[in-house]
């Protein structure tokens, strides 16, 4: 029954439930998959809205001789049901209210009182305003009270017919959300298409933009240049000013952040109300990349204060515009402050830092000192779990060889961190790969050995082939040690 539901979902999510199918580590792969999806370039980004109505929409299930109706996403299985939503709450600040409200409203409705479902779903809905108080004769379904303007978009379309004899200007509602409710009911089943031409002229223009892409505009389905979505966003005059206050006391503090004034902590606060595309305008504002270490300790301490409050994305474009350049290009030895700083925020944003930080420092060629930060990082911080995370990410990237990456791959085999067999192929390639260029590499030469050692076990017959022809390319005194081993692991195969 899962695998029928599952040829009924929007497309460009099933890549999600694929990952949450697999037996081992899937909460990690989906959230590997959800990452790419939302930093592809190519194509249109999936759009929570559209998922969580198609689950909601109430298909034929014949129970016995009886015809009943389901909600779509209890017709999958309890493990899909569990993760999903698990993966939900993961990413709930994502998401808009009114989706949600309407999902959560159709299943909780269908569901066992005592059930793990319902208690999940009890989660969700804290989010939003799901008991509403009847405050308003015009509007009996709408709590007045109630601060959060997306807790009203499910209520909009019932009220249409009173919106001339109502006072709508008393309601905090944005344009964008008021029309979006508009079409609810119209697009709760419609899947959009979208072809995307770009000519000659456009493409070369955005080849030459500095981020590329920006993710799908999720009303229309377009796509939207970087650089043109970039200009378009302006920060209120009220959050401008308190960045460029803020930037002014952080340019003059030579202390440390315990004796920072109150004031500078309350501006720090814009990062909480902003919004993830305001993010990078801010930290431009700020000039984060000409901050002193002393700043960024700051910075990134108030971050880990208000880590509750942050969302996972908007906490990736902060680290990287607040850390990653003081990390990248490091000319000497990471100081004692700022590896301080790296190590509290590894503690905190463990796969934040990864994505932020240290994946584009690896995929950039990193330098001796900013390896040996990672590798402190790596044996000092992370978890099995969060390894196995870097090492996907990194699989995900373009990562070329060098020996300050030999020194990251060793400390990692040197954890005992077990890896899946995809990983393993991924480095046996990426050193067969460069078998020639380091046929006379020591550190190198421990790599493959330490690869043999530790992972021999778990190695494919393709493996193996290829450490075979890298061995015979091989010229230090580790080659018959690694060529014994790989005999061995042969005719235990064979």
């Amino acid at each position: 029954m899962s695998d029928n539901v599952l040829t009924r979902l929007p497309p460009s999510w099933m890549g999600l439930f694929e990952a949450l199918g697999k037996l081992e580590h899937p909460e990690e792969l989906a959230h590997l998959w959800y990452m790419e999806a939302m930093e592809s370039h190519y194509g249109h980004h999936p759009v929570w809205g559209q998922l969580l109505r198609n689950l909601a929409i109430e298909d034929p299930v014949i129970q016995g001789i009886q015809l009943t109706f389901k909600p779509r996403f209890l017709l999958l299985s309890p493990d899909l049901q569990r993760l999903f939503l698990c993966f939900l709450l993961q990413h709930i600040s994502s998401i808009l209210d009114c989706d949600l409200h309407h999902f959560v409203c159709r299943i909780q409705q269908a569901v066992d009182q005592s059930s793990e479902i319902r208690e999940l779903l009890g989660k969700l809905s804290k989010s939003f305003c799901v008991e509403l108080v009847v405050t308003n004769k015009n509007y009996p379904d709408v709590n007045t009270t109630d601060k959060h303007p997306r807790s009203f978009c499910p209520h909009l379309v019932n009220s249409e017919q009173n919106s001339e004899q109502s006072n709508w200007d008393s309601v905090p509602m944005e344009t964008d959300q008021l029309l979006e409710s508009e079409n609810y009911e119209k697009d709760r089943e419609i899947e959009e298409d979208v072809i995307i031409v770009v000519d000659d002229d456009e493409e070369e223009q955005s080849s030459s933009s500095e981020k590329g892409l920006r993710p799908v505009d999720v009303k229309s389905g377009s796509m939207i240049e970087e650089e043109e979505a970039y200009e378009s966003i302006s920060l209120p005059p009220d959050i401008h000013q308190r960045i460029i206050h803020l930037r002014e006391r952080l340019l003059c503090e030579t202390e440390p952040p315990s004796s920072q004034s109150s004031q500078a902590s309350n501006e720090m606060e814009v990062f909480i109300t902003c919004s993830v595309e305001q993010v990078d305008e801010i930290c431009k504002t700020l000039d984060t990349s000409s901050l002193s270490e002393i700043a960024v300790q700051y910075i990134c301490q108030k971050l880990i204060s208000m880590s509750d409050s942050l969302s996972y994305n908007k906490c990736v474009h902060l680290l990287s515009n607040v850390l990653y350049p003081k990390i990248h290009d490091l000319t000497q030895t990471a100081s004692r402050l700022l590896a301080s700083v790296v190590m509290a925020t590894a503690e905190k944003f463990p796969k934040q830092l990864i994505d932020s930080v240290l994946v584009p420092v690896i995929a950039d060629e990193p330098g001796s000192h900013e390896a040996d930060l990672i590798c402190r990082v790596i044996k000092e911080s992370q978890t099995d779990e969060q390894r196995r995370y870097f090492m996907q990410r990194l699989r995900n990237k373009t990562v070329k060889m060098n020996e300050n990456f030999l020194s990251v791959l060793q400390m990692i085999i040197d954890t005992k961190t077990e890896i899946n067999e995809e990983i393993l192929s991924w480095i046996v390639t990426l050193l067969t790969n460069s078998a020639t260029e380091y046929s006379k590499n020591l550190k190198y030469g421990k790599v493959v050995l330490a690869v043999v050692n530790k992972y021999g076990m778990n190695l494919s017959q393709t493996d193996l082939s290829n450490l075979s022809v890298l061995i015979d390319k091989h010229d230090t005194f580790l080659k018959k040690t690694i060529g014994t081993t790989l005999k061995k692991l042969k005719t235990g195969k064979a």
